[in-house]
């Protein structure tokens, strides 16, 4: 009884946060009133919706998440294998690394990297240092990616990170002791223990990402 009286306050946000919301979305897609108040139901605006313009908008943010989480996931995963290594003041301290930048307004470390990207910002002249004439790196698929990777790295590192750090190293050692070379403990001891962690960090990422309209425009 004490532990469903624990969860009350969880249902309770997630019921008028998450539910309520969604039914409103709902409501308002399906009906709309007339002039003289009259609620109709109508198909107007998921027609709207689902209009080819937008349908491409939508496969568009999909791919970009796709991509996103993909090259998050192949970055985090090995390096929260190393940070797992590591010894735990210096393990503290990389992780607080990568989680300052969060620290700052999401909008302000979006137009950090739009004059990093400049034709007249640091990477270009960097570039012109060795001769090469500037590059157009802003408004391009790639500037949009790597936006977005920088963005939501830390969202698939923490998660994956935390589970690494409570693996019981017996069983590696176990692996290890009846002959399994390292990629066989990695594929068959500590990738398996590490899924939860996998995908909560791609839920973490995927599903912001489809949503973040501000790095594309």
């Amino acid at each position: 009884m004490k532990k469903k009286f624990f969860a009350l306050p969880y249902l309770v946000w997630m019921v008028l946060f998450t539910v309520v919301p969604l039914i409103l979305i709902f409501v308002y897609a399906v009906f709309t009133t007339t002039d003289t108040g009259e609620i109709i139901f109508t198909t107007q605006y998921l027609k709207q919706a689902l209009s080819p313009e937008n349908l491409s908008v939508l496969w568009r943010s999909l791919e970009y998440a796709v991509i996103t989480t993909v090259i998050c996931l192949i970055l985090a995963y090995p390096a929260a294998l190393i940070l797992s290594r590591l010894k735990s003041k210096v393990g503290a301290i990389v992780n607080l690394l990568f989680v300052i930048p969060m620290w700052m307004n999401f909008l302000l470390r979006t137009y950090a990297w739009r004059a990093l990207l400049d034709s007249n910002g640091p990477i270009n002249q960097f570039l012109g240092w060795f001769g090469l004439p500037p590059q157009e790196l802003l408004n391009t698929e790639g500037a949009v990616i790597m936006g977005l990777v920088y963005n939501f790295l830390p969202f698939m590192l923490l998660p994956i990170s935390s589970v690494f750090s409570k693996i019981d190293q017996s069983y590696i050692q176990a692996a290890e002791d009846l002959g399994a070379n390292k990629w066989q403990v990695l594929r068959k001891v500590i990738f398996p223990l590490t899924v939860p962690g996998v995908i909560t960090g791609i839920t973490m990422v995927f599903m912001p990402v489809v949503t973040t309209f501000v790095i594309s425009r």
